[in-house]
């Protein structure tokens, strides 16, 4: 299905969702100012793509995925005050991400152990309580609308529309 144009493929869909969710998750709300798809030579999808996006607050989410290349999953949050780096973010099994890594303006660095989670386990735990849940299904609708906009918005910008 990743290389089928008629199946939905190409590594927007399949793995740009990912750092989009977690900016979503992060800002709450965001607007496209760049995108961009790339398409490997011989490929009939979208096999990588990054975008900036201007979040709320006057924040930026620069983000960056695709397929071809040596395994990166990460995520760092940069504040007024602090940053917080974090290796793993979206991988299966969970046994990977194991520390945060803090550090202020100064750049003195700390580490913070992390719980290690299996965040799919966790994704698939939170819907079936949504189930019998109204107000968490509401919210996970919310969630997924707002992501589904935002990714659509993101395409038009890549495609020049």
């Amino acid at each position: 299905f990743r290389n089928n144009p008629a199946l939905g493929g190409g590594a927007f869909l399949d793995v740009g969702c990912y750092p989009i969710s977690f900016a979503l998750a992060v800002a709450g709300s965001a607007s496209v100012d760049f995108a961009r798809f790339s398409t490997a030579t011989c490929s009939d999808v979208d096999t990588g793509g990054v975008a900036v996006l201007r979040l709320a607050g006057d924040g930026h989410a620069f983000l960056d995925w695709g397929y071809g290349a040596a395994y990166k999953n990460e995520a760092t949050v940069l504040g007024e005050k602090q940053s917080v780096y974090a290796d793993f973010v979206f991988s299966k099994g969970g046994a990977n991400c194991c520390e945060l890594l803090l550090r202020d303006s100064n750049g003195r660095q700390q580490r913070l152990p992390s719980a290690s989670v299996d965040s799919f386990v966790e994704m698939f735990a939170y819907v079936a309580k949504a189930i019998c849940n109204q107000e968490m299904r509401d919210n996970l609708l919310l969630e997924a609308t707002r992501q589904a906009r935002l990714m659509d918005e993101i395409q038009k910008c890549a495609l020049g529309e």
